[in-house]
């Protein structure tokens, strides 16, 4: 994270102790989707991760997995602006998952999603 701001990676940390949180208030859960901060598409950017512009009609979502040791593992990816994160267990695990595996081709389909309203080119 050295690649980022103080005020970056302050933010950064606030978003993880807030997943933290929500991991101590839920301990049914294993996994969370969330709206991604500025700060964190920036450090996926910054880390290679992701480099294409974001769409318009696309936001960045971040995944988070409890892992069996109690750690939590993060993941960044994208989707349709109006997606809902308020979404159960399962929905959540698959969407973990599928961010797992996003990068800028993802992108690039989402962007022709959002132009042709959800059709496939």
């Amino acid at each position: 994270m050295n690649l980022l701001s103080t005020k970056m990676r302050g933010i950064i940390l606030a978003c993880r102790e807030s997943d933290a949180a929500f991991f101590r208030r839920r301990p049914d859960r294993r996994h969370r989707v969330r709206l991604a901060a500025h700060a964190e598409i920036a450090l996926a950017r910054a880390e290679g991760a992701t480099t294409a512009p974001i769409p318009s009609g696309v936001r960045g979502f971040v995944a988070v997995s409890r892992q069996p040791d109690e750690a939590l593992a993060w993941v960044i990816g994208f989707e349709i602006a109006h997606t809902d994160t308020d979404v159960d267990e399962r929905t959540a695990r698959a969407a973990f998952r599928r961010f797992e595996r996003h990068d800028d081709a993802t992108l690039c389909d989402l962007a022709v999603r959002v132009r042709t309203g959800g059709a496939a080119a």
